[in-house]
């Protein structure tokens, strides 16, 4: 283990992986965090890992940057998952070693591109074989039949790996639609990535690495078997009706006293914040972070209804090119001349 590894761990160091298009321009949200050491909250470090350069913005740190080599002249993955898997895959020792994790470590990737999913997978399967915490924060689209296939197997290479490490793998979904635009989902990303850095800064008194390690790891101290877990954030009082699904909850609170739960649920566990947190900190306590039981179930089944609608609508039209006539002759694919 490096001395980088061991400081960041020391100081509860958070490492986000912008991965990919979508990965990239929110990781860069947080930009202006490094080297930003304030009490009660974990520092942050960004890299930024895509196969093109063109989601790249001026004040991104040179060393912070990995481009996967061996593209020739083409860049980026056009959609298309499997267009640079192998390569990402072949590069990703080398990717952790030049930007190395830390205490805990953040993917941010698009669920339904073609670069950022698949960069995350892979460097989230070499972390969780190495032991490390990790987090993935994934971000759905559900505007072309493309988009929704590549969210569906990105929810599929989660439960790979569950299924390949036999550990709980938390994932923060959200989705860009009506309801929740980007501006909307980047807000909710901020809002998690400050309860992580808040919960994860190893100077929350009663919070120690291994609370949080079975927080995250919902087979260690539950009865729920290692599976794919969502994550989400809370402030204040969290209300029962909203937690029927709820596996485990680690809080950050400014009284003992006022933990914010009245209800019992399978594992809480809570530190009190430094007295020299920050007043914007410190007036939304408590804050929470929540683990959820199977949460794709209903995601994914949405999502392959719609599939199943457009193909569906596919079989069922009738229309048909009437531009050329049948009798027309083709020379060379074009119309010959006569």
């Amino acid at each position: 283990m490096s001395e980088i590894i061991k400081n960041a761990i020391q100081r509860g160091a958070i490492k986000i992986y912008g991965c990919g298009g979508t990965g990239i321009t929110i990781g860069s949200t947080f930009e202006h965090y490094r080297h930003h050491d304030e009490a009660g909250m974990a520092t942050l470090d960004v890299s930024y890992i895509d196969t093109s350069r063109s989601n790249l913005k001026p004040n991104m740190p040179e060393d912070k940057i990995f481009i996967v080599p061996g593209l020739d002249d083409k860049d980026g993955s056009g959609k298309n998952r499997g267009q640079n898997a192998k390569l990402i895959m072949k590069h990703a020792k080398q990717i952790l070693q030049e930007q190395e994790p830390g205490y805990l470590n953040v993917f941010i990737s698009s669920a339904s591109g073609g670069t950022g999913a698949v960069a995350a997978a892979i460097l989230s399967n070499e972390l969780l074989a190495a032991g490390r915490m990790v987090i993935n924060i994934t971000v759905g689209v559900a505007d072309s039949g493309a988009e929704i296939e590549n969210t569906l197997d990105t929810l599929k290479s989660f439960e790979g790996l569950v299924r390949t490490h036999k550990k709980t793998v938390p994932v923060a979904y959200f989705e860009n639609n009506k309801a929740t635009p980007m501006s909307v989902v980047d807000e909710k990303v901020t809002e998690l990535i400050v309860a992580l850095a808040v919960m994860f800064s190893r100077q929350n008194e009663g919070l120690d690495t291994q609370d949080m390690v079975n927080f995250l790891n919902v087979d260690v101290l539950t009865k729920f078997p290692a599976h794919v877990v969502g994550l989400e954030s809370y402030v204040g009082e969290l209300v029962e009706g909203e937690h029927k699904n709820t596996i485990t909850v680690a809080s950050a609170v400014s009284n003992k006293d006022a933990r914010g739960i009245d209800f019992v649920l399978p594992y809480t566990t809570f530190g009190i914040l430094p007295a020299e947190v920050s007043k914007e900190i410190s007036g939304q306590a408590p804050l929470h972070l929540v683990t959820k039981a199977y949460p794709f179930n209903d995601i994914a089944a949405r999502l392959k209804k719609a599939i199943e609608d457009m193909v569906n609508a596919a079989k069922a039209s009738t229309a048909a090119s009437n531009v050329l006539d049948d009798d027309v002759e083709l020379e060379g694919g074009f119309l010959s001349l006569r």
